[in-house]
């Protein structure tokens, strides 16, 4: 049912494009067929469909509520951003490591142990 649509970062964009409100329209959080790949789900309402990023979905479902629409979102997507949700985070938590140790690494660098052969101080060097 869902075809490859394009996406779209903007999150009134992506309200717009599903469509005038009728009270109490039901918005549907999915997720996207397995063939395609990356952080995103499908946000439907009726016929119309909307692909919509990871990082979007807490502004969007804020906005649609708060613009009356009903948000539900399927089991299936609750699994996947729970899962995103771990990737995410493991990530964020291996970026601070080595970030952590490059800086340790460059720290290192910037204040060298003393020698005084070294030309920086002043020390002889080779001809």
């Amino acid at each position: 049912m869902t075809r490859n649509v394009p996406t779209c970062l903007d999150v009134d964009k992506i309200i717009a494009n599903l469509g005038r409100r009728r009270s109490g329209s039901i918005v549907y959080i999915d997720v996207c067929p397995p063939e395609t790949e990356g952080w995103y789900l499908i946000a439907r309402r009726g016929k119309r469909q909307e692909k919509v990023f990871y990082f979007l979905l807490a502004g969007l479902k804020h906005k649609l509520r708060k613009l009356g629409y009903v948000v539900v979102t399927t089991l299936e997507a609750k699994r996947k951003i729970r899962e995103w949700k771990k990737e995410d985070e493991e990530w964020h938590r291996r970026t601070a490591e080595e970030v952590k140790r490059i800086n340790e690494v460059f720290d290192r660098m910037r204040h060298p142990p003393f020698n005084p052969y070294s030309p920086i101080y002043g020390g002889r060097v080779a001809a």
